[in-house]
């Protein structure tokens, strides 16, 4: 009777299941959630547990994690990425999932529309316009710093593939940080090789100094005042710490 009572009496704490990101540094970028919550009464060890999962990035492992958050039957789900909320979503249609960040969540499948999400889920996203206005001026900012007349910057909406074969090119160079990325990169370029068998893709490792640097973990650096000196040109450097200024 004892253990049993001791189960009940936790269990009414709220349990939140949390995926703060890829890996245990991601965390600090959910932060506000954290603060909110408390400012809202909700005390962590007090009125309400958070049980953390890292997704690492690899598809299969994101997706038992999913499965194991879900059997645990949290009263919320936290998810910062759109892909990890995806997963969720596909293991519970009851319990309320957040997300964070998600540039279209309807285009995703995250929910029906802004004006009827429709499913149980709720949460942030940033629109397209302003932000990609900002990175394609700071992207054409560092080519002209660079002195590389040769390279052109033009954004785009749809299929990049279509994108590609419009402006009539047939090789795509896409990025690769680490191992982890190339399930998703390889299926990617499967895909666009089966829209336009024309068009091929090309990988590029990068080097051992950035390999390991993520635009989170920059946007990280940039809260807390790090040096981004060593990370990024003087132009993204000086408009991230401008963002990050007064927060």
């Amino acid at each position: 009777m004892a253990p049993s009572l001791a189960w009940a009496q936790a269990r009414r704490m709220a349990l939140v299941a949390l995926f703060p990101g890829e890996e245990e540094d991601d965390q600090p970028a959910g932060q506000p959630f954290f603060d909110e919550l408390r400012r809202r009464g909700w005390v962590e060890g007090t009125n309400i547990d958070y049980e953390r999962l890292y997704g690492r990035g690899a598809r299969e492992y994101m997706e038992g994690l999913a499965r194991s958050a879900v059997s645990r039957e949290p009263d919320l789900i936290y998810a910062s990425t759109a892909a990890i909320a995806l997963a969720v979503l596909r293991e519970t249609d009851s319990v309320p999932v957040v997300f964070t960040s998600a540039s279209d969540p309807v285009a995703s499948g995250l929910v029906a529309s802004l004006r009827s999400p429709q499913r149980n889920a709720t949460g942030a996203y940033q629109s397209a316009g302003d932000g990609l206005r900002r990175r394609v001026q700071l992207l054409r900012q560092v080519i002209a710093d660079a002195e590389l007349p040769n390279v052109d910057v033009q954004p785009f909406t749809g299929l990049a593939v279509h994108f590609v074969h419009q402006v009539g090119a047939r090789l795509m160079l896409r990025g690769l940080r680490t191992t982890s990325d190339m399930e998703y990169e390889f299926t990617m370029s499967l895909t666009n090789l089966a829209i336009d068998p024309e068009i091929e893709t090309v990988f590029l490792m990068a080097k051992e100094t950035y390999s390991h640097i993520s635009s989170t973990l920059l946007r990280q650096i940039a809260a807390f005042g790090g040096d981004l000196e060593k990370f990024v040109p003087p132009v993204v450097r000086d408009a991230l710490r401008k963002k990050f200024k007064g927060k």
